[in-house]
């Protein structure tokens, strides 16, 4: 049997994979950011806390809700709620909101009284952490990768502390 080897000029050394996915998947990941912070300014705290925006595409922005009623609710506050996101951004981008239901935890810190002991991560964890964050485009957005990172390291931390597994 005659077999072809690969040539290896096909072989990508790591570093160059990894420059093409930062390239490629960077802009969506800045992106999708954007619309999650762009969502919380223009909603609100409160509504934050039972939706979430996960995609935007073609002038639509896909939010997830907590409950059928949530997203009753927002598709009735649908039209405001179009002109507080374009306000936010400077522009006409967002002409639709499409809502699904799904179950998630609360993002919200809990009060004072009930946080969470603090927590002290690594150097390997810190500099994931940045290494993650590089990918995105502006500072804020740097920011709040960085920190969304590192909350779900702390989560995990403390879920190990508590003896708390995922299913």
């Amino acid at each position: 049997m005659n077999r072809r080897m690969p040539k290896r000029s096909s072989v990508l050394p790591v570093s160059a994979a990894l420059s093409r996915f930062s390239r490629r998947y960077s802009a969506s990941l800045s992106d999708f950011l954007r619309c999650c912070i762009l969502w919380r300014k223009a909603a609100g705290d409160y509504t934050a806390r039972a939706s979430y925006a996960y995609k935007c595409r073609g002038g639509t922005l896909f939010i997830k809700c907590r409950t059928s009623a949530w997203a009753e609710e927002l598709k009735n506050m649908a039209p405001d709620l179009i002109k507080a996101l374009n306000r936010e951004e400077g522009g006409e981008h967002i002409r639709a909101l499409r809502f699904t239901i799904t179950n998630f935890t609360d993002p919200v810190m809990p009060p004072e009284e009930k946080r969470s002991p603090d927590v002290e991560f690594g150097a390997e964890t810190l500099k994931k952490a940045d290494s993650i964050s590089s990918l995105a485009n502006s500072p804020s957005l740097r920011t709040a990768v960085r920190e969304a990172y590192l909350a779900g390291k702390k989560r995990e931390m403390l879920d190990d502390m508590n003896g708390i597994s995922e299913k």
